[in-house]
């Protein structure tokens, strides 16, 4: 039996544009999504991602790159020195790693370049031989604080290392700590939910030998254990060849398998019947805002198959006359480019709109704008050495949100997008691509 939650708006809800301003930070209600791989979690089994090629990854997205002609591979670091090991001096400096969003000018990441190249390839990035051998320091650092150094723990630890950084649940208990109000929001285009739930559950038992729950905050972390249900939540689109089409929010009976909800977005024969559905994006915001843990599944198909550009990433619903609620998007797939982007910020429509939705999709370069507000390029190389990590940049991002409700580039930059984001190449050769648009 599929029940369908359609209600309509709730008592004392609009769409209207304007923000209230004057709430304190610390008063604010938190809701916080996390991407999982890469972002709270190094490995990727489930994609044949080994630890070491995680590692190797992350480290090579903050190694910075800038074009030259006349080097190797036609690139050298940013500060002009040669990526060939061999022709550095042994005493030249090590170009920093760089861990801002916006890339000084010319400048592109190891990672973005070299990913997929045979010669120098990412997920091999400071072995022997390799440009980011100068980075090894910064790699065996990572490793060694990702060590588990406890009795063995299948929940929390695999191969003797943590399944999790450290820094995700010191955030948690710290935020408790604080006493401040707040939802955590898993977002994957993977099958990790079963195990991020696990072992985020048994952080709330207090089975992370490395966070125990004192008394005083064991009410509030125990709302951070999730059921089975709570990690069975996907979000489809009824009309997955339409870019625009209306957003829902399902769970189902058991985890999607590896292909989700399948790479042909025009086929809507092989979609699962859910158990719960609900259907009105205003709706799908107060339902998140209001849990303490939720675990969705994102729609890596869709998102692919309609070239990355910003409407088709993981939504983001903003209501935007409320700061009393703030969301912060971590992901370490976030960039600085208005064409392409992993997350949909999706904003409530002005009042007197007939469209029968309240939300519309902000334009790609108000979202890119939106980095430091509202989501958050994750660098889990800072937050694997930096156990504040996530804690100092949710209040980089409650600061820059208030700042913006008061002088109103927030109210501006929620506007809805005008006309198609601009993105690169041809969706004609993808056979998912968007049609009639």
């Amino acid at each position: 039996v599929v029940l369908q939650l359609a209600w309509g708006t709730a008592e004392g809800q609009t769409c209207n544009h304007g923000l209230t301003v004057g709430v304190m930070e610390d008063k604010r209600r938190l809701v916080l999504h996390f991407d999982v791989n890469e972002t709270i979690m190094i490995g990727d089994p489930v994609s044949d991602i080994g630890f070491t090629t995680s590692l190797n990854n992350v480290i090579a997205k903050m190694a910075i790159v800038r074009v030259s002609p006349g080097a190797a591979d036609h690139y050298v670091w940013h500060d002009g020195s040669s990526l060939d090991v061999s022709q550095r001096p042994p005493d030249a400096d090590v170009p920093p790693l760089i861990d801002s969003f916006r890339l000084p000018d010319g400048c592109q990441r190891f990672f973005e370049i070299f990913r997929r190249k045979k010669k120098w390839p990412a997920a091999r990035f400071t072995e022997a031989g390799m440009p980011g051998e100068i980075y090894r320091p910064v790699f065996e650092e990572c490793l060694s604080a990702l060590q588990w150094r406890h009795a063995p723990q299948a929940k929390l630890e695999a191969d003797g290392q943590h399944r999790f950084l450290p820094a995700f649940f010191h955030t948690l208990r710290e935020l408790a700590r604080q006493g401040r109000d707040f939802t955590v929001v898993l977002r994957t285009f993977g099958v990790d939910l079963p195990e991020v739930a696990s072992a985020l559950a048994a952080f709330a038992d207090g089975l992370h030998p490395d966070f125990p729950i004192e008394e005083a905050i064991q009410d509030r972390i125990k709302r951070l254990r999730p059921n089975d249900a709570d990690a069975q939540w996907a979000l489809r689109r009824v009309d997955r060849s339409d870019i625009n089409s209306a957003i829902q929010l399902c769970q189902y009976a058991a985890h999607l398998g590896k292909e989700g909800l399948g790479s042909d977005l025009s086929d809507a024969k092989g979609v699962l019947p859910a158990v719960l559905k609900v259907v009105d994006e205003a709706l799908i915001t107060k339902l998140v805002s209001a849990q303490s843990v939720l675990g969705i599944r994102d729609d890596y198909f869709f998102w692919t198959g309609h070239a990355h550009r910003p409407e088709a990433g993981k939504p983001l619903w903003i209501t935007t006359n409320d700061s009393l609620v703030q969301h912060i998007f971590f992901d370490d797939n976030i960039h600085d480019k208005a064409n392409d982007s992993i997350v949909a910020v999706r904003a409530s429509a002005p009042v007197g709109d007939s469209s029968g939705s309240c939300f519309h999709s902000v334009s790609g370069e108000a979202t890119r704008q939106l980095e430091g507000c509202l989501l958050v390029k994750a660098q889990p190389t800072v937050a694997i050495r930096q156990m504040d990590y996530f804690l100092d940049e949710i209040r980089r991002c409650e600061e820059n949100f208030s700042l913006m409700v008061q002088d109103g580039k927030l109210t501006t930059l929620l506007q809805p997008s005008v006309g198609p984001t601009p993105f690169a190449g041809s969706l004609a050769a993808n056979k998912n691509a968007l049609r009639g648009c």
